[in-house]
């Protein structure tokens, strides 16, 4: 045999001896962003920037990412049947990460994502062409439990606004209601219980740009990660993101050694004079606060839009609010004052009538005429 042949020989031996180097998990994605809602329901202006900021991170990380835009509801269950399929047949360590961003809405006890089919406000409608975020949750762990899951819902839009059944008068939409937590799985959301998200932003939403930015970060576990998230969300547009978790592993997303591969330039937030600075970002901002009558989420834009043209009719907005609510105060004062006017006067003409009735009655006794 000669040097060669033997020098590979024992190569190959002492390779074969080496322990199994550890394999990567295999990482699966499934973002889907709603915006081309019908007229009924609002159209919104972010969620293709968002899922295509996230989707750019998460490839960058190593996921196998699929996409859906203006998913209806049979379009986003077949998609979520696949992923799910998907995480399962690739075993254990598997790594899911869920993003939905579009309209979504609570009915007081559970959560729904809105696919883009949706027809109408009336709530009664509405549930039943939606899909129970509760659900999904629930399949990726029974059906899934091989993975751990991360579910971000970047939704419960300040620009939906729901009618109850059979009834024409418009009602707030209401924010989303905790999910339980499930072991192996993180949810995330974007506003905090019961509150509302905004849809303003250049290129993105606040949320996902944030998400974008943090998630490349190496050396950072995945839930400490999302708490970065949720203070900077929080520091930009004071809009309070929530974050449940329960029983899971550490998971680095974008590897434990922070100085063994350097962040990514990942998508800033513009100027806010730029974010507002064109024509067309002011009217989309003002027409945007003519549907707000929250003060609090008017006063978040406003902070976010401090020094930017659009700050102009923010401020005209909350005027506008403030005076209906005096003129609405006003009038149900002059309401309430004239209501104790006429049961002042009913109980006089009481009174009065019956001191007549008196008078006529001890006339009549008395044998005299009235």
């Amino acid at each position: 045999m000669s040097v060669l042949r033997t020098s590979i020989l024992c190569l190959l031996v002492l390779v074969a001896a080496l322990p199994a180097a550890a394999e990567t998990p295999v990482r699966h994605a499934l973002l889907i962003g709603n915006q081309k809602y019908t007229g009924e329901i609002g159209a919104l202006t972010n969620p293709h920037n968002d899922v295509a900021l996230i989707e750019a991170a998460l490839k960058q990380l190593g996921f196998k990412v699929t996409v859906l835009r203006d998913a209806r509801l049979g379009e986003t269950n077949i998609a979520i049947n696949r992923y799910l399929r998907t995480l399962r047949s690739a075993g254990n360590g598997a790594i899911g990460f869920f993003y939905y961003s579009g309209h979504g809405a609570a009915d007081g006890t559970t959560n729904y994502l809105i696919p883009v089919g949706a027809t109408s406000t009336d709530t009664a409608e509405l549930w039943d062409q939606s899909l129970r975020l509760g659900e999904i949750t629930r399949r990726l762990k029974a059906e899934a439990g091989n993975a751990t899951h991360f579910v971000v819902f970047d939704a419960c839009r300040n620009t939906l606004k729901l009618r109850e059944a059979g009834k024409r008068a418009v009602v707030q939409a209401k924010g989303f209601r905790a999910e339980r937590e499930q072991p192996g799985m993180l949810i995330s959301y974007a506003t905090a219980e019961g509150e509302l998200a905004s849809d303003v932003g250049q290129g993105a939403g606040p949320y996902a740009k944030v998400l974008a930015e943090e998630i490349v970060r190496p050396g950072v576990e995945a839930v400490t990660m999302f708490r970065n998230v949720q203070r900077r969300v929080r520091a930009a547009i004071a809009q309070e993101p929530y974050l449940g978790f329960n029983a899971l592993g550490d998971v680095y997303f974008a590897g434990k050694e922070a100085a063994s591969v350097a962040p990514a330039a990942a998508p800033t937030a513009a100027p806010r004079a730029e974010q507002a600075g064109s024509g067309a970002d002011m009217v989309r901002i003002c027409r945007e606060a003519e549907g707000i009558t929250s003060l609090s989420m008017l006063g978040v834009l406003q902070r976010q839009y401090k020094d930017t043209p659009a700050a102009e009719c923010l401020a005209a907005r909350v005027t506008e609010i403030k005076t209906a609510q005096v003129a609405e105060l006003k009038a149900k004062e002059t309401a309430r004052k004239k209501a104790d006017a006429g049961r002042k006067a009913r109980r006089c003409r009481a009174q009065d009538g019956g001191a007549e009735g008196g008078r006529r009655a001890r006339a009549e006794s008395a044998g005299g005429q009235v």
